[in-house]
Protein backbone atom coordinates (compact mmCIF):
# COMPACT_ATOMS: atom_id res chain seq x y z
CA UNK A 1 0.00 0.00 0.00
CA UNK A 2 2.79 2.36 1.05
CA UNK A 3 4.21 1.58 -2.62
CA UNK A 4 1.13 2.47 -4.24
CA UNK A 5 0.85 6.02 -2.41
CA UNK A 6 4.83 6.57 -3.20
CA UNK A 7 3.93 6.15 -7.14
CA UNK A 8 0.94 8.14 -6.99
CA UNK A 9 2.84 10.94 -5.33
CA UNK A 10 5.92 10.33 -7.80
CA UNK A 11 3.55 10.26 -10.50
CA UNK A 12 1.50 13.53 -9.56
CA UNK A 13 5.23 15.52 -8.73
CA UNK A 14 5.98 14.61 -12.22
CA UNK A 15 3.02 15.64 -14.22
CA UNK A 16 3.30 18.66 -12.09
CA UNK A 17 6.68 19.21 -13.27
CA UNK A 18 5.84 18.38 -16.75
CA UNK A 19 3.13 21.02 -16.75
CA UNK A 20 4.73 23.63 -15.06
CA UNK A 21 7.81 23.39 -17.41
CA UNK A 22 5.74 24.40 -20.35
CA UNK A 23 3.73 27.53 -18.52
CA UNK A 24 5.18 30.85 -19.36
CA UNK A 25 5.21 34.36 -16.85
CA UNK A 26 2.92 36.92 -18.27
CA UNK A 27 6.09 38.73 -19.12
CA UNK A 28 7.39 35.76 -20.56
CA UNK A 29 3.68 35.53 -22.80
CA UNK A 30 3.73 39.31 -23.61
CA UNK A 31 7.58 39.20 -24.45
CA UNK A 32 6.76 36.11 -27.39
CA UNK A 33 3.87 37.96 -28.65
CA UNK A 34 5.69 41.13 -28.88
CA UNK A 35 8.49 39.57 -30.63
CA UNK A 36 5.59 38.38 -33.05
CA UNK A 37 4.55 41.52 -34.25
CA UNK A 38 7.93 43.52 -34.11
CA UNK A 39 8.99 40.70 -36.50
CA UNK A 40 5.76 41.49 -38.88
CA UNK A 41 6.65 45.36 -38.34
CA UNK A 42 10.35 44.53 -39.78
CA UNK A 43 9.40 42.47 -42.12
CA UNK A 44 6.96 44.76 -43.62
CA UNK A 45 9.16 47.86 -43.33
CA UNK A 46 12.48 46.13 -44.99
CA UNK A 47 10.30 45.49 -47.89
CA UNK A 48 10.35 48.86 -48.29
CA UNK A 49 13.70 49.30 -48.36
CA UNK A 50 13.55 47.36 -52.04
CA UNK A 51 11.81 50.77 -53.54
CA UNK A 52 12.24 53.41 -51.07
CA UNK A 53 16.22 52.81 -50.16
CA UNK A 54 18.60 54.80 -51.79
CA UNK A 55 22.21 53.24 -50.70
CA UNK A 56 23.01 49.69 -51.90
CA UNK A 57 23.97 48.72 -48.79
CA UNK A 58 20.89 49.83 -46.86
CA UNK A 59 19.02 47.77 -49.42
CA UNK A 60 21.23 44.91 -48.58
CA UNK A 61 21.07 44.96 -44.84
CA UNK A 62 17.46 45.30 -44.93
CA UNK A 63 16.66 41.95 -47.11
CA UNK A 64 19.47 40.29 -44.43
CA UNK A 65 16.87 41.87 -41.57
CA UNK A 66 14.23 40.49 -43.95
CA UNK A 67 15.30 37.01 -44.08
CA UNK A 68 16.19 36.71 -40.04
CA UNK A 69 13.08 38.44 -39.49
CA UNK A 70 11.21 35.97 -41.74
CA UNK A 71 13.20 33.04 -39.33
CA UNK A 72 12.49 34.26 -36.43
CA UNK A 73 8.65 34.79 -37.11
CA UNK A 74 8.61 31.18 -37.84
CA UNK A 75 10.68 30.06 -34.61
CA UNK A 76 8.53 32.36 -32.23
CA UNK A 77 5.27 30.57 -33.75
CA UNK A 78 6.85 27.16 -33.51
CA UNK A 79 7.13 28.24 -29.35
CA UNK A 80 4.29 29.97 -28.74
CA UNK A 81 2.39 26.72 -30.28
CA UNK A 82 4.54 24.44 -28.39
CA UNK A 83 3.32 26.59 -25.31
CA UNK A 84 -0.56 26.64 -26.19
CA UNK A 85 -0.41 30.46 -27.16
CA UNK A 86 -1.98 32.62 -29.90
CA UNK A 87 -0.12 34.80 -31.80
CA UNK A 88 -0.66 38.31 -33.53
CA UNK A 89 -0.84 38.11 -37.36
CA UNK A 90 -1.53 41.79 -38.17
CA UNK A 91 0.59 45.06 -36.94
CA UNK A 92 -1.16 46.99 -33.95
CA UNK A 93 -2.23 50.40 -34.92
CA UNK A 94 0.84 51.75 -33.29
CA UNK A 95 3.07 49.90 -35.54
CA UNK A 96 1.23 50.82 -38.50
CA UNK A 97 1.32 53.94 -38.34
CA UNK A 98 5.34 53.70 -37.91
CA UNK A 99 4.84 51.25 -41.02
CA UNK A 100 3.03 54.35 -42.66
CA UNK A 101 6.06 57.23 -41.75
CA UNK A 102 8.61 54.78 -43.71
CA UNK A 103 6.40 54.21 -46.64
CA UNK A 104 6.43 58.02 -47.07
CA UNK A 105 10.39 58.52 -46.94
CA UNK A 106 12.25 57.84 -50.02
CA UNK A 107 16.18 57.87 -50.71
CA UNK A 108 18.22 59.28 -48.15
CA UNK A 109 15.44 60.60 -45.93
CA UNK A 110 14.66 56.36 -45.85
CA UNK A 111 18.38 55.25 -45.73
CA UNK A 112 18.57 58.04 -42.50
CA UNK A 113 15.26 56.79 -40.77
CA UNK A 114 15.41 53.33 -41.37
CA UNK A 115 19.35 53.07 -40.35
CA UNK A 116 18.73 54.82 -37.41
CA UNK A 117 15.49 53.61 -36.32
CA UNK A 118 16.38 50.25 -36.68
CA UNK A 119 19.35 50.65 -34.83
CA UNK A 120 17.81 52.13 -31.80
CA UNK A 121 15.10 49.06 -32.17
CA UNK A 122 18.03 46.61 -32.37
CA UNK A 123 19.50 48.26 -29.16
CA UNK A 124 16.76 48.00 -27.07
CA UNK A 125 15.92 44.49 -28.51
CA UNK A 126 19.33 43.44 -26.96
CA UNK A 127 18.60 44.84 -23.79
CA UNK A 128 15.32 43.29 -23.83
CA UNK A 129 16.01 39.51 -25.01
CA UNK A 130 19.34 39.29 -22.44
CA UNK A 131 16.33 40.38 -19.47
CA UNK A 132 14.74 37.43 -20.56
CA UNK A 133 16.99 35.26 -21.03
CA UNK A 134 18.27 35.99 -17.64
CA UNK A 135 15.34 35.17 -15.74
CA UNK A 136 13.41 32.79 -17.72
CA UNK A 137 12.84 29.36 -16.07
CA UNK A 138 11.72 28.11 -18.56
CA UNK A 139 14.06 25.61 -21.16
CA UNK A 140 12.49 26.33 -24.39
CA UNK A 141 11.98 30.57 -23.76
CA UNK A 142 15.93 29.94 -22.57
CA UNK A 143 17.26 28.03 -25.39
CA UNK A 144 14.73 30.67 -27.89
CA UNK A 145 15.72 33.66 -26.22
CA UNK A 146 19.91 32.78 -26.46
CA UNK A 147 19.41 31.88 -29.97
CA UNK A 148 17.35 35.34 -30.54
CA UNK A 149 20.06 37.10 -29.13
CA UNK A 150 22.82 36.15 -31.48
CA UNK A 151 20.91 37.46 -34.45
CA UNK A 152 20.61 40.85 -32.59
CA UNK A 153 24.44 41.08 -31.57
CA UNK A 154 25.01 40.38 -35.38
CA UNK A 155 22.30 43.08 -36.86
CA UNK A 156 24.04 45.30 -34.57
CA UNK A 157 27.33 44.75 -35.93
CA UNK A 158 25.46 44.84 -39.65
CA UNK A 159 23.49 48.24 -38.74
CA UNK A 160 27.19 49.96 -37.48
CA UNK A 161 29.02 49.09 -40.98
CA UNK A 162 25.72 50.12 -42.92
CA UNK A 163 25.41 53.04 -41.09
CA UNK A 164 29.43 54.37 -41.59
CA UNK A 165 28.97 53.29 -45.65
CA UNK A 166 25.86 55.30 -45.71
CA UNK A 167 26.94 58.21 -43.79
CA UNK A 168 30.01 58.13 -46.44
CA UNK A 169 27.58 57.96 -49.36
CA UNK A 170 25.79 60.81 -48.11
CA UNK A 171 28.69 63.38 -48.24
Amino acid sequence: MMKKIILALLATAFLHTAHSQNMLTKKEEKFIKHVASISLLEIKIGGLAETNALAQQVKTTAKRLVDDYTLTSGDVTVLASKKGMTLPTQLTDKEQKFYNYFAKKQGKDFDKAYIKCTAKANKKGICYVKKINKKTKDSDMKDWSAKMLTTLQAHKVLLKETCTIAKKVDK
